[in-house]
């Protein structure tokens, strides 16, 4: 997942941004959501204090404040995310010389010139974000990907997935993740020879992440996670589970 933030003290300029990009990413069923379009820099800092996932953000330069600008917002998002995506939306493509002086690494400039290009060069800025986080994401971590009834695919990082079980809708299982909740076709059978030694099935209608087990009750065969979520535990599976742990503490 990435979150989008848009800063931008022009109000129409901000909310065709935010259509542009609303409309991109449901288009192109990309796995990115706008959680921030404001004209208020604070608000964009706290937002991404408050976010575990990658953020793309859109920031005007000149902001219209005595306080700061889009560089030292800029300066300040990397210290909070340091492998975030930034792009600079200005009137004066030449004040792209300062990125250098303020050492701040932009994925692109967008130019406040034509609408045409403005929304062609939005939709680069989303596609290659997403190229290069995904591309980042299946080389430094294990994912598990989802594809939707709607056709879109959802991936999450296997250190955010708390369990998967059954659905009461057939042919569909409940994804439950740190931050999110999700329903989509599969069946746990199939889904459980996809993943890896570190999901465990601990009964007919559940699997649990090992990585997120924060206690076991053998007595009352409940399975407590890192969210106090409870999972049932079958009794024949609690003598395979304390090997499994056992092993898994090991890898």
């Amino acid at each position: 997942m990435i979150d989008i933030y848009i800063c931008e003290d022009n109000e129409k300029q901000r909310n065709y941004l935010k259509s542009q990009i609303d409309n991109f990413i449901a288009f192109e069923q990309l796995d990115m959501q706008i959680t921030t379009a404001t004209d208020d820099p604070a608000i964009i800092l706290s937002a991404a204090q408050h976010s575990s996932n990658c953020g793309l953000y859109f920031l005007d330069i000149d902001l219209n404040t005595p306080e700061t600008n889009g560089f030292l917002l800029a300066q300040n998002i990397r210290k909070i995310e340091p492998r975030c995506f930034i792009v600079f939306v200005t009137s004066h493509i030449e004040l792209s010389y300062y990125t250098y002086q303020y050492k701040v690494e932009a994925l692109d400039f967008i130019v406040k010139d034509n609408i045409d290009t403005m929304k062609n060069k939005i939709h680069e800025c989303i596609l290659n974000a997403y190229e290069k986080h995904t591309h980042s994401s299946q080389h430094n971590i294990s994912i598990f990907t989802a594809t939707m009834p709607d056709g879109k695919q959802i991936s999450v990082p296997h250190s955010e997935i708390i369990a998967f079980e059954t659905s009461n809708t057939t042919h569909k299982i409940i994804f439950h993740g740190k931050n999110r909740l999700l329903e989509f076709p599969e069946q746990l059978n199939t889904l459980e020879k996809e993943l890896n030694e570190h999901f465990f099935r601990c009964h007919r209608s559940t699997i649990v992440n090992l990585m997120n087990i924060k206690e076991i009750d053998y007595k009352d065969s409940v399975i407590i996670m890192c969210d106090d979520s409870r999972y049932p535990l079958s009794i024949r599976k609690k003598g395979e589970l304390r090997k499994k742990l056992k092993n898994h503490l090991l890898l």
